[in-house]
C-alpha cells in the first residue's frame, strides 16, 4: 500500500498474536528534503542543527524521540517504529496506522509516499 508523507493512512487490521513480515521501498520529502523511511535529523545541518536537535522541537514530533519523516505505526495509541524492521509485532489488535514522523503542525509540506507491505508470516 502506499503510505502517504502528508496524512495518517489508517491501513491494515493487526493482531496481537502475530508475527508480520514488513517491506518498505520509496522516498518521501519533507518540504525538500529526500529520505526513506529513516528520516531525517538537523545534523544534515550542521551547526544549525540544534533548530531541529532540541527538546522544544521534539516535543512538536508525533513521536518525540524518532527522526523526522520516519515511518512510524499505531495501533490503539501505541506507537511503533516500522524503519528498518523486517518484522513485527503488535501488542494489540487494532488497525494499524501509518504515517510520517513529523511536527504535528506541518503534515501540509510533506509529499510523496513509501510503499509498505505487511503481512502475515
Amino acid at each position: 500500500m502506499k503510505v502517504y508523507a502528508n496524512k495518517i493512512n489508517y491501513s491494515f487490521d493487526v493482531k496481537s498474536d502475530v508475527i508480520y513480515e514488513v517491506a518498505v521501498s520509496g522516498k518521501w520529502k519533507d518540504a525538500n528534503i529526500e529520505c526513506d523511511e529513516f528520516g531525517w535529523n538537523g545534523s544534515r545541518f550542521g551547526w544549525f542543527a540544534w533548530v531541529y536537535d532540541n527538546p522544544i522541537a521534539d516535543s512538536a514530533k508525533t513521536v518525540p524521540g524518532y527522526n523526522y519523516m520516519r515511518l512510524m505505526g499505531s495501533v490503539r495509541g501505541r506507537f511503533y517504529d516500522l524503519a528498518g524492521k523486517n518484522e513485527i509485532s503488535f501488542e494489540d489488535s487494532g488497525t494499524l496506522a501509518l504515517f510520517a514522523n513529523d511536527n504535528k503542525f506541518l503534515y501540509f509540506n510533506n509529499i510523496g509516499y513509501l510503499d509498505v507491505e505487511l503481512k502475515e508470516k
